[in-house]
């Protein structure tokens, strides 16, 4: 069995954000740069294949010698073999056909890539690869068992988790998960004297052009200082999060990608909808939304969507390669320039296969309308949202995906017509074996307000903090990285640079410090509380609002507050 990891080289978390040139080239001076996370995953998940089957392991890069001591550290973790391919990463399709030519000359039964990076999170090139080679794929990957050519790997999705059986070879995008970080292997000194006697290779590159090029950088407005609350006022904090944040139980093309789920419209739709009417608007063109198995797809006319394409044919569950083959090739037949999807796990499965298909440009987690239509340039987050980077596409078809409550709703109710295609090319080379979700709550996918704990609780027991505030707003429950790891909850409600991100209308965080590693997934969020004990916490100053009180005595009277708020309607 031959195992190949792809391997990204990004800025440790720690790293410094800076910009030089104008702010259009990212400063590397003094910057530690890192394997990816995701990668690393990916690596330590291939090791084992190699332990366990006999599996020879090779790692392949796209870059510049200054990548060679992070290829080496692979060699020391385990690797077998490193492949560097000799040029410059300039955008996700990009280093996908590098990649995908790479695999065409070799034999690989097993393809492993971080499921996105943790510098531009663009969650694009495996699928991308994928979609180039014409083989499955599987992302957020978090079980992989394989018997003879055979693989089941199982996904998280939104609310749950998926299994999917393929036969090999197969691409499978690697997160947290797939193996724990208490198993990634730390290079010992036998592992980086034998790493100097493997082979290390550098591979001429296929000098493909670049479909998007990012033309500035900027960093997000300095954050006001977190506004404390006395303990003792929590009514202050409830007034201030109604009326001055404009959070609390808010109720809330060019082609349109619309998500469904039991036969419905996703939460996400109106959002996704909202922004693609916008831009044609903006474009002076006219727009139609796409939607499989949506009995309710003439609500979409709530949000200025006049068409709508609908399929009840071909797979009753969502699927990934079966959809991007349908959409591909709608939008060929239908001269569609321009398509939008949200930015959920489900559209960054079906994205990067989808660009690949059209050889779209794709730029993910934009966050407003573009600024430029000639060519076009979008305004989308970056490492880890301690920046912004303006994206030009210059494909003659491009894929915008819309970051989570980045744009909001925009109701202009609309007749709608609603067309019904028949499904012609949803073809599928997955098979669903079986399929999980989450029931009778919030998801953090969908949820506008998160509730989230940490060590401060002190125990599982006390959980019902957490769970007792979350119903009374109508939230999802969320954890750190620590509570993950010690077993209190499910690595299902780990928010932060390894787990889940977050995107909420509010963010609740009670007995959270603020490590790093948390802030980087939860600073998309519009207003974040924090509750805690030590006024000295981090977290305080990444929040809006704050409160430095005993979580065992604060929680529970802001939940009874906030019952009777809710009540006063």
């Amino acid at each position: 069995m031959n195992v190949l990891v792809c391997i990204s080289r990004v800025p440790d978390t720690t790293s410094k954000i800076d910009f030089i040139e104008d702010d259009t080239a990212f400063n590397t001076r003094d910057v530690q740069f890192v394997i990816n996370p995701n990668d690393e995953f990916g690596l330590t998940r291939a090791i084992w294949l190699k332990e366990k089957k006999g599996a020879q392991v090779h790692v392949v890069h796209v870059g510049t010698s200054s990548s060679d001591a992070t290829l080496r550290k692979c060699l020391a973790i385990g690797a077998d073999k490193a492949f560097r391919i000799d040029t410059p990463a300039l955008d996700g399709l990009s280093v996908a056909k590098e990649l995908a030519a790479f695999v065409k000359n070799n034999s690989y039964d097993i393809i492993i890539a971080g499921r996105e990076s943790i510098d531009y999170n663009g969650a694009m090139v495996p699928g991308m690869m994928a979609a180039l080679l014409d083989i499955p794929f599987v992302t957020n990957c978090v079980g992989l068992e394989i018997d003879g050519t055979t693989a089941v790997a199982e996904r998280e999705i939104d609310g749950g988790r998926e299994k999917l059986k393929g036969t090999l070879p197969i691409i499978i995008g690697s997160q947290k998960g797939l193996v724990e970080e208490s198993d990634l292997r730390i290079p010992n000194m036998r592992g980086i004297m034998q790493a100097r006697q493997k082979p290390f290779e550098v591979v001429p590159a296929q000098e493909v052009s670049a479909s998007t090029n990012d033309i500035k950088f900027e960093r997000p407005a300095p954050k006001a200082e977190v506004k404390l609350v006395p303990a003792d006022d929590l009514d202050q904090l409830i007034d201030l999060l109604h009326k001055e944040a404009n959070v609390l139980y808010k109720i809330m093309s060019v082609l349109i990608i619309i998500e469904t789920e039991n036969n419905a419209l996703k939460r996400n739709a109106a959002e996704v909808a909202s922004y693609g009417v916008a831009l044609a608007a903006k474009l002076d063109t006219s727009c139609a939304a796409i939607a499989f198995h949506a009995a309710n797809a003439n609500e979409l006319g709530h949000y200025g969507v006049t068409k709508v394409a609908h399929i009840s044919n071909g797979p009753k569950h969502f699927d990934a390669h079966a959809y991007a083959s349908e959409i591909a090739d709608f939008a060929a037949k239908n001269t569609v320039s321009h398509i939008i999807t949200s930015s959920s796990a489900d559209a960054r499965f079906l994205a990067p296969l989808l660009a690949a298909k059209l050889n779209a440009g794709y730029v993910p987690n934009v966050v407003e309308l573009p600024e430029e239509l000639s060519p076009l340039t979008v305004k989308r987050t970056a490492f880890t949202n301690k920046a912004f980077t303006y994206t030009q596409l210059l494909g003659d078809c491009n894929i915008i995906g819309v970051g989570n409550n980045a744009f909001g709703v925009i109701e202009n109710t609309v007749d709608c017509d609603v067309e019904e295609v028949t499904a012609e090319n949803a073809i599928s080379n997955l098979e669903q074996v079986s399929i999980e979700k989450v029931t009778g709550k919030a998801t953090i996918a969908d949820a506008d307000v998160v509730v989230s704990g940490g060590r401060g609780l002190k125990g599982p027991e006390n959980w019902h903090l957490v769970e007792d505030l979350a119903e009374v707003l109508d939230a999802a429950t969320a954890c750190s990285k620590p509570v993950s790891d010690m077993g209190w909850r499910s690595h299902d409600e780990h928010v932060g640079q390894t787990g889940k991100p977050v995107a909420t209308n509010l963010y609740i965080a009670i007995g959270i410090s603020g490590a790093i590693q948390h802030l980087a997934g939860v600073n998309s969020s519009k207003v974040k509380v924090v509750i805690n004990s030590d006024p000295e916490a981090p977290f305080f100053k990444a929040a809006d609002y704050g409160i430095v009180g005993d979580a065992f005595e604060v929680v529970p009277e802001l939940t009874e507050k906030l019952k009777a708020f809710k009540a006063l309607g």
